[in-house]
């Protein structure tokens, strides 16, 4: 027997000792998959070809060749094909068309469900603004059809998402965000989020976005003292989405401006000057479009007191006046401030 030979017989004595008839029971890993699918639904979004193959033929024919084909299309709705500027959106016929394609799932509960997680993707990616005539009212006609169609992702075994969904059917409502505005407030803004991602909700949707000015609004709507003790807060959740910081800002600088005798808030005259500039200066006036002239006048006083402050500090480090200098005049200005302010709230 040679070299060759003995190898073959080698390797098949050792495949004879590990060869099974049977792994075993498949039910374990059975069980892993009902798990992930309760979890996280049937998967994730297509590649971005297949959904735009499927949208131009959609386009052309206003058909559907398949479920499949349904469910891609879904996906794609509120975005735009390129070269060819296909936006499903501005055409409300071929929106009414697979609306009804997807309506006429409901007799099969899994396929609906998932035409419906993609639709709902679709909406929460690309809110159109209200100048965009058809396409916004396209976006709003899906709205509506998510909607209703809450009552039809019910059924057993339900993902987490469908029951996430459900839990917080009010995001398809025309005020979605209403409900978080105090919930933010109250420091619940993680367990928003963590609902939000079991959902699909990207951190870049434009509900991530409105639940901040949610929250503005919230603590706009609160009494003085509690409006107050929110503004710290505020200030931190707007930093940490740049989209609405200007006009967040502006919401709570107009309300700052409506409390009697309101002492100055440093760190919002701080976060103000940064981002609108000193509004001492002319050249800074449009960026100051939005803002109350009563609350402007406000952060030119305290800027003003903050400079004579400066200046006699400085005097007083030089030697060339005393503390008591400065303590007269902080005051001085300060009672001239206030009493500006009075003067305007009393008209």
């Amino acid at each position: 027997m040679n070299a060759l030979d003995q190898l073959r017989t080698d390797l098949d004595r050792v495949n004879a000792r590990l060869q099974r008839t049977s792994f075993g029971s498949t039910k374990s890993m059975e069980k892993l998959a009902a798990e992930v699918e309760h979890r996280f639904g049937s998967g994730i979004a297509p590649g971005q070809d297949l959904i735009a193959a499927a949208i131009r033929r959609f386009h052309n024919s206003g058909q559907v060749e398949s479920f499949r084909e349904a469910k891609l299309v879904c996906y794609g709705i509120s975005t735009e094909v390129l070269p060819d500027r296909i936006l499903l959106l501005r055409d409300p016929g071929l929106v009414g068309k697979l609306l009804d394609i997807v309506e006429r799932l409901r007799l099969q509960p899994r396929k609906y469900r998932r035409c419906f997680q993609a639709l709902m993707t679709a909406y929460f990616e690309s809110r159109p603004d209200i100048s965009k005539g058809e396409a916004y009212r396209s976006w709003l006609v899906i709205r509506k059809f998510l909607r209703a169609g809450t009552i039809s992702i019910r059924h057993d075994p339900m993902p987490e998402w469908a029951v996430r969904v459900i839990e917080h059917r009010n995001v398809f409502d025309d005020d979605p965000c209403e409900p978080y505005g105090n919930k933010v407030l109250d420091g619940n803004l993680p367990k928003i989020r963590e609902a939000f991602s079991t959902i699909g909700i990207g951190r870049n949707s434009w509900i991530q976005t409105d639940i901040f000015m949610a929250s503005v609004r919230a603590a706009c709507n609160s009494g003085d003292h509690q409006f107050r003790c929110y503004i710290d807060v505020l200030l931190r959740l707007l930093e940490e989405n740049p989209r609405v910081q200007l006009l967040g800002l502006k919401s709570i600088l107009n309300r700052y401006a409506l409390i009697h005798s309101s002492p100055e808030h440093t760190a919002l005259r701080v976060r103000v000057v940064d981002l609108l500039g000193n509004p001492l200066l002319i050249s800074n006036a449009p960026r100051w479009e939005g803002v109350l002239p009563d609350a402007r006048k406000m952060v030119s006083n305290w800027i003003k007191l903050k400079l004579i402050e400066q200046f006699f500090e400085l005097l007083s480090h030089d030697g060339a006046t005393d503390s008591r200098r400065l303590q007269f005049w902080g005051a001085t200005v300060k009672r001239c401030v206030n009493g500006f302010q009075a003067a305007v709230l009393s008209g």
